[in-house]
């Protein structure tokens, strides 16, 4: 019930449908409960009396319990079909709203494939149980109290009978119900890794290829599947083993039922027609009895996928604004990192009381070698985390206290990866400002020396490039990004290993487009390169997470310390 009320309240804009709903599935259960008794009245009044007036009453009356139970149906079903899409809709828009919401260490954990599958077969499971089995519980257990009462007014000893059966009926339900609800978590379990390992076997379709992986890949999917085909066959046999030994159940009990209502008819303790209404109270009453025990397994395996999507939507997240949390209109972009430290897992640290400081308008070089914490800085200025101690300020201000929407709005960054999206080069661009104008894209285009190639594609700034751009170079794919960034005009540009597959002309070229730049946003390029650095106003080196060395490109050099060794390491010209 806990469960069902955290979904409650997405139902509660529908409550006029939800009651239509209730009503129709009332008087479904009234009509259900009248019928038996018409073919009572038939054989005791008309037939055993000849009477003509009677039988035609009684037959306009099933037409009229018919028609009217037609149009029931057809009133709630489409009402349920509207509740059902309308809160698939909400709740999908809530799950999608909250899971952007948490932070990026959510996502470092969790994988692309478990949360499409979360979004798909689990929110589903979820609707319909809020809008399916929930009236179908309500209505079943309605019409089972209505033909207790019919019989029991018909022939109160075969009510008892009747309430004598319940007990074996829900001990089967809540026994292969459990059994049911293990197996179904095992394969939405199984099926979720399938899922991502789909997503990401389509992200690297071009490694795989070049190592030759197909039939490796290949055979890892169909091992999934097999193992999947293997939990669906034991579910397969518990629902076997479980509709079999219900219809034993329901044969034997119903046989008894009728063997006690044909003797007391030949005993003369009960009319032939009584004896037709109450056995069709009976065949309904096991017909519910069943359902019960359908309806509790189906339960059962639903709330796995409640349970499921519970678990992202209790995810809080770890960077959120505070309640006194102020919005920054415009920002002058001087940036400090006050004695940070931080970790991704506890006690692991990858940054140790990191300082240091970029005044507005300058330039911040930052290399290290691989895993030396530079993109993590970057993280930490976008608040994806919040540092485990120490403060990263913006002119002055702690970032914790500003909303960091407001606050982000003005920064532009290119990660390291230069994702781009499955549509026209001009919505890429403009992705970063989705109100740009044509004179704003060319114009990034332009700083990020992409125009040129840009033109020559088939149809311009409106050719489609493809799911993560697999139609363009990575250098090409790289200036997009570039101009991507560009488009927001921002107080501070972040370009992390952004000119990575560029050579060193193209690279200077972009990096002096930015600096002479009428909107001269502080800029901190982070590279293993130090040709993308050596123009810097200042630059620190980092190694194991701690600052060893800063100044300028030619303090450092001269030096011979860290700063040399990269150099002399290979920081030069790097591929087109």
């Amino acid at each position: 019930m806990r469960r069902l009320a955290r979904f409650a309240r997405f139902l509660i804009k529908y409550w006029d449908k939800e009651l239509v709903l209730l009503v129709c599935a009332g008087l479904s259960s009234l009509f259900g409960l009248i019928g038996p008794l018409i073919p009572m009245a038939m054989i005791n009044y008309a037939y055993n009396r000849h009477d003509l007036f009677v039988f035609n009453m009684l037959i306009l009356a099933g037409l009229v319990v018919f028609v009217f139970n037609g149009i029931t149906g057809a009133i709630r079903g489409y009402t349920a079909t509207y509740i059902r899409n309308m809160l698939d809709f909400d709740l999908r828009a809530h799950y999608y709203r909250h899971l952007f919401s948490l932070s990026q260490r959510f996502f470092q954990k969790r994988t692309t494939g478990e949360q499409m599958f979360r979004l798909g077969p689990d929110i589903s499971g979820t609707v319909s149980f809020v809008v399916d089995s929930i009236p179908r519980a309500i209505t079943q257990l309605t019409t089972a109290v209505g033909v207790f009462v019919v019989t029991f007014w018909l022939d109160w000893r075969l009510c008892v009978l009747a309430i004598v059966a319940v007990p074996p009926f829900y001990i089967h339900s809540y026994f292969f119900g459990k059994k049911q609800q293990q197996i179904t978590r095992a394969v939405r379990e199984k099926e979720q890794e399938i899922h991502s390992g789909m997503a990401e076997a389509f992200s690297h379709a071009s490694v795989i290829k070049a190592f030759s992986r197909e039939r490796t890949e290949v055979k890892r999917y169909l091992g999934s599947w097999i193992s999947n085909i293997r939990l669906r066959l034991v579910s397969y046999k518990i629902g076997l083993i479980s509709g079999s030994s219900l219809s034993v159940m329901d044969t034997v009990i119903t046989t008894g039922l009728t063997y006690y209502a044909g003797y007391q008819v030949i005993k003369g303790r009960m009319s032939l027609g009584a004896m037709v209404a109450i056995m069709l109270y009976v065949f309904k009453l096991m017909g519910v009895l069943r359902s019960f025990g359908d309806l509790y397994r189906d339960i059962m395996v639903k709330q796995v996928s409640m349970d499921r999507v519970l678990e992202t939507l209790d995810a809080q997240p770890e960077v959120a604004d505070l309640p006194d949390a102020v919005k920054v209109d415009r920002i002058q972009g001087e940036i400090e990192l006050e004695k940070v430290s931080f970790g991704y897992e506890a006690g692991q640290r990858v940054l140790d009381e990191v300082s240091f400081s970029v005044r507005a308008g300058k330039t911040l070089g930052i290399v290290g070698q691989s895993g030396a914490g530079k993109s993590t800085i970057v993280g930490l200025i976008l608040r994806l985390f919040d540092p485990d101690s120490g403060a990263v300020k913006i002119d002055g201000r702690d970032i914790r206290g500003l909303k960091r929407a407001s606050y982000v709005d003005k920064v532009g960054v290119v990660l390291q990866e230069p994702w781009l999206f499955n549509t026209t080069v001009r919505e890429n661009i403009a992705f970063g400002r989705p109100d740009a104008s044509q004179d704003d894209v060319v114009e990034a285009a332009e700083l990020a020396e992409a125009l040129d190639f840009i033109n020559e594609l088939p149809n311009g700034l409106d050719t489609q490039i493809a799911e993560h751009g697999a139609r363009l170079s990575e250098g090409q794919k790289q200036r997009i990004a570039i101009a991507r960034a560009l488009i927001r005009r921002p107080s501070i540009l972040i370009l992390d290993e952004a000119t990575s597959n560029l050579n060193v002309s193209l690279q200077r070229r972009i990096l002096t487009n930015i600096r002479s730049w009428d909107q001269r946003p502080t800029l901190i390029v982070v590279s293993h390169r130090v040709t993308a650095v050596q123009d810097a106003d200042e630059i620190i080196v980092l190694k194991k997470g701690r600052v060893v060395e800063r100044g300028r490109h030619e303090e450092l050099t001269k030096r011979g310390g860290h700063y040399q060794a990269l150099f002399s390491g290979g920081g030069g010209p790097a591929p087109a």
